[in-house]
């Protein structure tokens, strides 16, 4: 990973990532995701770009209005956050492709 980066920091980007797919996905403006959830458009905007956290609350709401839920966020995200990690020498590389679907 490049110097000054961290692990943390891949992870959240990809999480920030999957929750802008998830709103695209349903055909949500910001806009039309802050109604639904009942939340400022500015609120959105800060969430998406890493301004904001959300707890799992927060999350849970979102994902409700975008059409989606917990479940389905995260096992998403776990593939994600599964398959973006660096193969090792070791068994545990076989273990995580036979039933992962990184496809590597």
């Amino acid at each position: 990973m490049p110097k000054g980066q961290s692990h943390h920091t891949a992870d959240q980007k990809a999480f920030l990532d999957l929750l802008k797919e998830t709103r695209a996905k349903a055909k949500l403006t910001r806009g039309g995701l802050a109604t639904l959830a009942g939340v400022p458009q500015p609120y959105v905007s800060q969430v998406e770009s890493g301004k904001i956290r959300l707890d799992t609350l927060q999350l849970r709401d979102w994902l409700y209005a975008c059409g989606s839920n917990l479940g389905r966020f995260g096992r998403a995200l776990e593939k994600r956050l599964h398959c973006s990690q660096p193969l090792s020498e070791g068994s545990n590389d076989r273990e995580r492709i036979s039933w992962d679907g990184c496809g590597r």
